[in-house]
């Protein structure tokens, strides 16, 4: 019962009709009385007198709703100002998601040359030095959670699919980077590369269409990704020139 009180308060139609009913009150109670007696304060006083339940009643359902109203207001401030400074921390914490992706784009260029191009036994194959997998800061994680909460719906779903890509590509990269050190059974080639890479070029469109969201200057863009939002990060991480547009054609055909 409390719970649909509460919805049928939230409801647009609720003050529109509180509203009515408040100038038909003080129309009843003040106005036509005051016209019927001329402006006898005494007279308008007996009808109040008489109709004392009812006035009682309209006074206490007037404190409710606004009482209720004051409550709803005071939490949508609390909840914007705490919006606020979660959004303020996103905005400091993409462009570290971005450097990250950048530093991967590299990294996984780097491996690119390595690898075959079938799969073969790892232990088949020799490999120089593998270099270190990027990291991202362990806080990036707590503040996009905390955007999620606060979030408008659209920003709100980009937000979590990043959360969960990010989650995802760590794990896989790991178990990647292991193979590539000969410590595990993964068989690591061209075409595992190139699936990892298409996972942080997304990871990298989606970060990058956050930024007008923090800033409040433009609505979040939630149209599908397209060539124009990877290509440049394709091309800066470093590939080789020759199998250039091969990589960014495969990395295209794999937007979420």
């Amino acid at each position: 019962m409390h719970k649909y009180i509460h919805k049928v308060l939230q409801s647009k139609w609720t003050p529109r009709c509180f509203s009515l009913v408040v100038i038909v009150y003080a129309i009843s109670m003040v106005l036509l009385p005051a016209i019927r007696s001329g402006g006898d304060l005494t007279y308008v006083m007996s009808v109040w007198d008489r109709w004392q339940a009812f006035n009682v009643g309209v006074m206490a359902l007037s404190a409710s709703v606004i009482t209720f109203y004051y409550r709803s207001w005071r939490r949508w401030e609390e909840r914007n100002i705490k919006a606020k400074g979660a959004r303020a921390l996103l905005a400091h914490s993409l462009p570290k998601v971005i450097k990250y992706c950048e530093e991967y784009g590299k990294y996984l260029a780097s491996i690119f040359q390595l690898v075959p191009e079938s799969p073969v036994s790892q232990a088949d194959i020799v490999l120089p030095e593998i270099p270190d997998l990027p990291r991202l800061p362990p806080t990036i994680f707590g503040v996009f959670r905390e955007n999620i909460e606060y979030a408008d719906e659209l920003p709100q779903k980009a937000m979590l699919t990043i959360l969960e890509c990010l989650q995802i590509h760590e794990s896989q990269m790991e178990g990647t980077h292991q193979g590539l050190l000969g410590t595990n059974n993964q068989i690591v080639d061209t075409e595992t590369v190139l699936a990892h890479l298409s996972e942080v070029a997304n990871i990298f469109a989606l970060t990058n269409r956050l930024f007008g969201y923090v800033r409040e200057d433009s609505k979040y863009d939630d149209s599908p990704l397209r060539r124009i939002d990877v290509e440049l990060f394709v091309r800066d991480s470093q590939f080789p020139r020759g199998q250039l547009e091969e990589i960014v054609g495969y990395v295209c055909t794999h937007l979420d």
